[in-house]
C-alpha cells in the first residue's frame, strides 16, 4: 500500500464515523414512526411535505410533480444516509481485503471521486432526513 491508499482510508473512515454517527442520531425517529405506523396511531403515507429547498420547491411546482408525502419521504432520505455510511465502511474494508483493485495511480479517481459524489449526495440525503424527522417528531409526541 502507498501513501495514496492510507489518505483514502483515512478519508473514507472519517466519513463512515460521521455517517454513522448520523444514522444512528436518525435511527430512533424511524423506530418510533415504525412503531406507530404499526400501532395504527399514524396512517401511511403521512402529510404532504415540501422540500425545505426553496428552488427544489420551484422546479417541482414548475414541472407538475405530483405531492410528496412525509413518511415515504423520509424513508428514502434516511436510506440515503444508510448507504452512504455503508459504502464508506465497504472502502474502509477494502483497505484491508482488497475487494476492488483500481489500476496502479488510478486511486483517487476509482476511489476519491466516487467518494465525494457519495458524500455530497449524502449531506443532501441527510440534511432533508433531518428535516422531515424534526416534522415526524412533531406528529408523534401529539400522539402521547
Amino acid at each position: 500500500m502507498d501513501m495514496d491508499d492510507d489518505k483514502i482510508l483515512i478519508i473514507s473512515a472519517l466519513f463512515a464515523l460521521y455517517f454513522g454517527a448520523q444514522t444512528l442520531r436518525i435511527l430512533p425517529t424511524t423506530v418510533r414512526l415504525i412503531g406507530a405506523l404499526g400501532a395504527g396511531k399514524v396512517t401511511w403515507p403521512g402529510p404532504e411535505t415540501h422540500d425545505p429547498a426553496r428552488y427544489a420547491r420551484k422546479a417541482r411546482e414548475i414541472l407538475g410533480d405530483p405531492p410528496e408525502y412525509l413518511f415515504p419521504t423520509f424513508f428514502k432520505h434516511a436510506l440515503g444516509v444508510v448507504a452512504v455510511f455503508v459504502l464508506s465502511v465497504i472502502y474502509v474494508l477494502n483497505w484491508f481485503f482488497l475487494w476492488m483493485v483500481p489500476l496502479p495511480g488510478q486511486e483517487w479517481i476509482v476511489f476519491g471521486l466516487t467518494l465525494l459524489f457519495v458524500v455530497v449526495g449524502g449531506h443532501l440525503f441527510l440534511r432533508r432526513a433531518l428535516h422531515n424527522a424534526t416534522q415526524i417528531k412533531g406528529i408523534l409526541s401529539k400522539l402521547r
